[in-house]
């Protein structure tokens, strides 16, 4: 599979897997470019059969470290084995199975969900979940990428910084209406909008929205010399890993109704967009194909949805 994938592709599948560590993005690329050198090469030999990470020889992973090392140098660039180690592990699982179209992170998230015999999917913050997770399938070097895993796999239903797995619960985040039912979107909680005001509370905040660095961009929206600064002031009344309360007022001129609610949730950052521009999917003969665009797929499941309506039609 890795020889259909361009160079930009695998780095858009590693991008928000691997630790940056206050790295510029050029220096990211290059980073990336030379990992990919060494990793690609040992991919190909593997044909995707070869041993676990954890499995691999000493020796081998020298050799690679020593080759990357060399790589990053003739860039400029410090060699980090943390790092390596980190992006090794991202690499060999960011590209999913052809067989069910998981990766590994994904398929152990959810062999743990299927494993465990008492699910409290009510109160489960993400934390304990990956603790999980991690305990049930050996994983515990992975963590990091696990949160990530549950995060993308947990989408419908997000809280504040804590993910509920099976279904809404007071203040969390909630899906709305998709742009012409197509779109997927997540958005924040917003309180007290029953007609136009200038005062509302946020209740929640969207996916991989730490409380922390929101905190951080609704100061920039009040800095006077920040172009479309439209926040006068707001006032963080409670912050906690399952609950926000923030009161936001904004400038005067400037309010917020039932009818421009979803401009201002974009201006404030409450809207998180996900998409997915490729699917693989298995064919009635049982064959794999992968299509990378959804002008592709369409082309392929419209004829067949045409066909089936025509026989319901022969049917009645």
């Amino acid at each position: 599979m890795s020889k259909s994938l361009s160079l930009e592709e695998e780095l858009e599948l590693l991008k928000p897997r691997v630790p940056v560590r206050e790295m510029s993005r050029s220096d990211f690329k290059k980073f990336m470019e030379a990992t990919l050198k060494v990793f690609r090469d040992r991919r190909e030999k593997e044909k995707q059969k070869g041993p676990k990470i954890e499995e691999r020889k000493e020796s081998e992973r020298k050799k690679e470290s020593k080759e990357l090392a060399r790589l990053l140098q003739e860039e400029g660039l410090e060699f980090d084995e943390e790092i390596y180690y980190e992006t090794e592990t991202a690499y060999l699982t960011a590209i999913p199975s052809l067989i069910d179209g998981l990766n590994s992170f994904q398929r152990k998230v959810l062999y743990t969900c299927f494993n465990k015999k008492h699910f409290d999917i009510h109160n489960m913050s993400i934390f304990h979940f990956v603790d999980d997770v991690a305990k049930c399938t050996d994983s515990e070097k992975f963590k990091r990428s696990l949160s990530r895993t549950v995060l993308k796999m947990a989408q419908d239903f997000v809280g504040s910084n804590n993910i509920n797995l099976a279904a809404s619960q007071t203040n969390r985040s909630f899906c709305d209406r998709g742009v012409d039912d197509s779109e997927f979107i997540v958005i924040g909680k917003v309180e007290g909008i029953h007609e136009p005001t200038r005062t509302f509370r946020i209740r929640d905040l969207p996916v991989s929205m730490p409380t922390s660095r929101y905190e951080d961009i609704l100061q920039s929206l009040t800095e006077p010399e920040v172009e479309h600064a439209f926040v006068e002031s707001f006032k963080v009344e409670h912050n906690s890993a399952e609950d926000v309360n923030i009161e936001i007022t904004l400038k005067e001129g400037e309010i917020v109704s039932p009818d421009n609610l979803q401009e201002v949730m974009e201006k404030l950052n409450l809207t998180h967009v996900l998409k997915t521009n490729n699917i693989t999917v298995s064919d009635a003969n049982g064959d794999t194909k992968t299509y990378k665009s959804p002008e592709q797929s369409t082309s392929y499941i419209i004829p067949l949805i045409l066909v089936l309506l025509t026989i319901i039609c022969l049917l009645q």
